[in-house]
């Protein structure tokens, strides 16, 4: 394969692959290599970074391929992610571009039967109709210290500090997911039918699935931590239920409810865990109810190095998103088991 290393688009791509470990064309250490000619290349061919050049505006290249990179890898993650693709609906667009989400009212009409040249006698009834929302976006920053010289003079792999900022920032943006999934409220969920608290109880799960499921017109499905899973137990136990509770740590149905995995994470830079291992979350409908919306193009700025007492150089790298809980064409349970 021939490299140009004045193609952006070509770089993009391979230092994507690079940080995903999916090179084909290339080992890694030609990959590294030809990443960090092509950044030297953009940087002036220089291999470190000349605040003067910060300064006169000549590293808008550089800083430009880096801002790509990393946003493509940060969201090639994310569609990776199993969790992530169940319940998530990701919108990346321009910036100013605030999409809107569609909520539709539940309107069931009642079907009448009437006798022959009687339909004078049937009901009228009207669409509730919908409401749109959108997602307000923030800035969200990341500081990458010194790194990119290090990068340049070889010091450094590009792949390991691209990977790491990514890997940061898919780590910051799937907290705040969680976090929303994690809270919903009693009215987001649909009131307290919907929101039950107490000892477990298996008619207790069913009935709220029956209403989600009715509520909806779909079939549901059971969310929760490997540990809030274990605590579904049944009178009835298949064999094959208990193979997948030795393979899985949990049974895969209950009373014929599919059941999936939530994988627990620590809250950034804590032992703390995000999910409560109590909840059991009962989901239905083709809309999944947390959007993400990561509007415009990532920033990256230098800095002033003046600024610092030692003139140690920072590089930020910014990207604007947003986190949102709306929940349409579906419904939502969730059993807190004390």
């Amino acid at each position: 394969m021939n490299f140009d290393i004045n193609d952006a688009n070509l770089v993009v791509d391979v230092a994507v692959d690079r940080c995903n470990g999916q090179v084909r064309e290339f080992t890694n250490g030609q990959a590294d290599d030809l990443i960090t000619k092509a950044l030297i290349t953009a940087n002036n061919g220089k291999t470190a970074i000349d605040f003067r050049d910060i300064r006169d505006g000549k590293c808008g290249k550089l800083f430009s391929m880096i801002e790509l990179i990393i946003k493509k890898v940060v969201v090639e993650g994310l569609v990776g992610d199993e969790y992530f693709n169940q319940l998530v609906d990701l919108r990346v667009v321009p910036l100013g571009d605030k999409p809107e989400f569609k909520v539709e009212d539940a309107n069931w009409f009642t079907v009448s039967k009437v006798a022959d040249g009687a339909q004078n006698a049937v009901r009228r009834q009207h669409l509730t109709g919908s409401t749109t929302t959108t997602v307000p976006t923030y800035w969200n920053v990341i500081k990458i210290y010194e790194e990119l010289s290090r990068v340049l003079s070889g010091q450094a792999n590009m792949a390991e500090m691209i990977r790491d900022v990514a890997k940061s920032f898919k780590q910051n943006m799937l907290t705040d997911i969680y976090s929303i999934w994690a809270n919903a409220t009693t009215t987001q969920l649909g009131g307290a039918t919907y929101n039950i608290t107490g000892v477990y109880d298996e008619s207790t799960m069913l009935t709220l699935i029956d209403h989600v499921e009715a509520k909806s017109g779909n079939i549901a499905n059971l969310y929760g931590t490997r540990s809030a899973l274990r605590k579904l137990t049944t009178g009835v136990v298949a064999d094959s239920a208990r193979e997948d509770m030795y393979n899985m740590g949990y049974y895969g149905k209950f009373n014929g409810t599919g059941m999936a995995i939530t994988p627990q994470r620590h809250t950034v830079g804590t032992d703390t865990f995000v999910f409560s291992d109590s909840v059991i979350n009962v989901l239905a409908g083709p809309t999944k109810p947390i959007k993400v919306v990561i509007e415009g193009n990532p920033l990256v700025n230098s800095g002033n190095l003046m600024d610092k007492a030692d003139l140690s150089q920072e590089y930020i790298y910014a990207q604007r998103y947003g986190v949102g809980f709306v929940l349409s064409d579906g419904a939502l349970g969730r059993y807190t088991i004390s």
